[in-house]
């Protein structure tokens, strides 16, 4: 994530999994959900502008994403640690978009876990398109 509103849309999402989506989430994992059911869920708790924005970008990102973004927030969640999902720009963009990476880094620190995405929307690995979020 890489434009002006991909900041906002990680901040929301780290505030939905701190509060009050929480435990849907929790639930949702129990119940073996795919990752398309969590995004779903996620874009419940969110405001029409952003969850059109949340349902663009997952829809077009790996599903792998989801599953290494829900298992980070078990970890910190199970550790009582704060959980972040953050959005940074790529170094170099151009690369970034000619390559049609996207790059997702878990850090596990001290006081928490936070998850850094970074890509340039509509620009990715052809090969990941099916297996991006269904939503």
């Amino acid at each position: 994530m890489s434009l002006s509103g991909c900041a906002s849309l990680t901040e929301t999402a780290t505030q939905v999994l701190r509060s009050s989506g929480a435990g849907e989430a929790r639930r949702l994992f129990e119940s073996g959900s795919r990752p398309a059911d969590y995004v779903q869920a996620l874009a419940r708790f969110c405001d029409p502008e952003t969850r059109d924005l949340l349902l663009e970008e997952f829809g077009e990102l790996p599903a792998t994403l989801v599953d290494t973004v829900i298992g980070a927030w078990l970890l910190a969640e199970r550790s009582e640690k704060a959980f972040t999902l953050r959005s940074s720009a790529p170094e170099r963009p151009l690369d970034f978009a000619r390559s049609r990476r996207t790059r997702f880094t878990i850090d596990v620190e001290d006081d928490g876990v936070v998850v850094t995405l970074s890509h340039v929307p509509g620009r990715h690995a052809a090969w990941a398109r099916p297996f991006a979020v269904a939503v």
